[in-house]
């Protein structure tokens, strides 16, 4: 089970209140929610690529 960390949910939660903060229509609010989803998703998959070749860097450094 993964659970996000609170540095994570307090980012979410800042983008979260500057959006009500400020005014855009519906349809421009729900674009850039999408936006920043798809970033998200976006940083998480490099996050593990990078996190992935990292550690076969090590494995092939040990020799295993």
């Amino acid at each position: 089970e993964v659970i996000d960390s609170e540095e994570y949910i307090e980012s979410v939660e800042k983008i979260f209140a500057f959006l009500e903060e400020i005014s855009l229509d519906l349809k421009k609010s729900a674009e850039l929610e999408d936006l920043i989803l798809a970033t998200q998703a976006t940083a998480e998959r490099q996050g593990f690529e990078f996190g992935f070749k990292y550690a076969m860097s090590l494995i092939k450094e040990c020799g295993l």
